[in-house]
């Protein structure tokens, strides 16, 4: 009976560095397609400010998820689930290119590591 005990308790914690360094890949990736979008494809184009300014929302965003996921606020769990669901169903009602499939790849993965954790972070602590 130990053993199991044992068992999930890795599991668990093997979910959780999962969950953080998905979502660190995803910051990663998301700073890159900025840096990218800003100084090579579009590097003196005010044109493109808003969606620059949206590029650089989504590292933010998932930088917000971290930190929220590290302190386990329910809240922010919450959000952040619910952003994950929408970001990647907007990842295919557009045009779906590479950075789009990869998008939707990163966003699934991480909003499948957090649904395992629902019931640890949905329980109610006393603080």
């Amino acid at each position: 009976m130990t053993i199991r005990f044992f068992e999930e308790d890795r599991v668990k914690l093997s979910v959780k560095k999962m969950s953080i360094v998905m979502i660190i890949v995803n910051i990663v990736f998301w700073l890159g397609i900025f840096l990218y979008y800003s100084f090579v494809k579009y590097p003196m184009v005010e044109d493109y400010i808003i969606l620059k300014i949206f590029l650089l929302f989504e590292p933010m965003i998932f930088m917000g998820m971290l930190f929220g996921y590290i302190k386990k606020n329910k809240w922010i769990y919450v959000c952040s689930v619910i952003f994950l669901a929408f970001n990647s169903i907007l990842s295919i009602t557009d045009q779906v290119g590479l950075l789009d499939v990869i998008s939707l790849v990163l966003s699934v993965i991480v909003f499948i590591l957090l649904i395992m954790q629902w019931s640890s972070f949905m329980v109610d602590r006393k603080q």
